[in-house]
C-alpha cells in the first residue's frame, strides 16, 4: 500500500542520581532511562558546579538501552566525584550538543558555558545529604513515557540499571524495585 512505517523519536532522560551519603561518598553516578535499543554513545552528560555555575566534568555514555519494561530501558555511569550540592546540577546532551535536560538538586542555577550555556536548570525538588544511607540514590516514580509523566522521590535504596522502586513504563509489568524477568513479579 506503499505507507511507511516511521519509527518515534526516541526518549532519553536522567532517571536516577547519586551524589551524597555518609562517610566517604561512594557509588555516585547517574542513570538514564529511556526507549530500549538507544545506542548511548550519541550522548553525554556534563555536570556543574553551582557556586560557580560552570561544568566541571564530561562523561560520554556508551552501550544500548535494554528492554526491561514495555520498550523502555536503563543504564547506569559510575561517576566518582559529583559535587555535593546546594546546588550542582546535570545535564543531558547528544554529542553534537543538543541540551536534552539540564537538572538541579538543592535549587537551582544558570549554567555559564558548555551545552547548557545560559540555561537555568530544573530544581528536582529532592535531595541527599551527609547523612544518606550509602547504598540509596534520588529517582524517578510514577507510570509513563516520558520525563514529565514521573516524580523524583528519596532517598530510596538505588536500583542502579533496573527499573527504579514505584516506577513503571507505560502500562508496563513491573514498576517495583526492577523486576526484569517479564513476570511482573509473581
Amino acid at each position: 500500500t506503499g505507507q511507511t512505517f516511521v519509527s518515534p523519536v526516541p526518549v532519553l532522560f536522567v532517571n536516577e542520581l547519586h551524589y551524597d551519603n555518609a562517610g566517604g561518598d561512594t557509588g555516585e553516578g547517574v542513570e538514564v532511562a529511556g526507549t530500549a535499543g538507544l545506542d548511548l554513545s550519541a550522548y553525554k552528560i556534563v555536570f556543574y558546579n553551582g557556586s560557580n555555575s560552570e561544568f566541571y566534568n564530561t562523561v560520554n555514555l556508551s552501550g544500548t538501552l535494554p528492554d526491561q519494561d514495555n520498550g523502555f530501558g536503563t543504564a547506569f555511569f559510575p561517576i566518582a566525584g559529583l559535587q555535593n550540592g546546594a546546588p550542582d546540577g546535570v545535564a543531558l546532551a547528544t554529542t553534537e550538543d543538543t541540551l536534552i535536560q539540564f537538572l538541579s538538586y538543592e535549587g537551582s542555577f544558570t549554567a555559564i558555558g558548555g551545552v547548557a550555556d545560559g540555561v537555568t536548570s530544573e530544581d528536582i525538588g529532592v535531595a541527599e545529604t551527609s547523612s544518606t544511607s550509602v547504598g540509596f540514590s534520588l529517582q524517578l516514580t510514577g507510570e509513563g513515557t516520558a520525563y514529565a509523566d514521573f516524580t523524583w522521590s528519596g532517598p530510596i535504596a538505588n536500583t542502579y540499571d533496573l527499573i527504579n522502586t514505584g516506577q513503571s513504563f507505560g502500562g508496563g509489568n513491573n514498576g517495583g524495585g526492577g523486576d526484569t524477568t517479564g513476570t511482573g513479579g509473581v
